[in-house]
């Protein structure tokens, strides 16, 4: 591919989409992490 032709693609869409926004899903990853973590805790603490 040349460079031109990569940057009207639509994987380079998706790549810079996924750029823009990747602190976004960092911190999103983060907090369901630990809200798994403090669910299992509870569900330990019941048993």
């Amino acid at each position: 591919m040349s460079g031109n032709n990569y940057k009207e693609s639509v994987w380079y869409k998706i790549e810079r989409f996924f750029d823009r926004h990747n602190h976004l899903m960092e911190f999103i990853r983060t907090v369901l992490a630990l809200l798994v973590l403090s669910l299992q805790l509870y569900i330990i603490s019941r048993l």
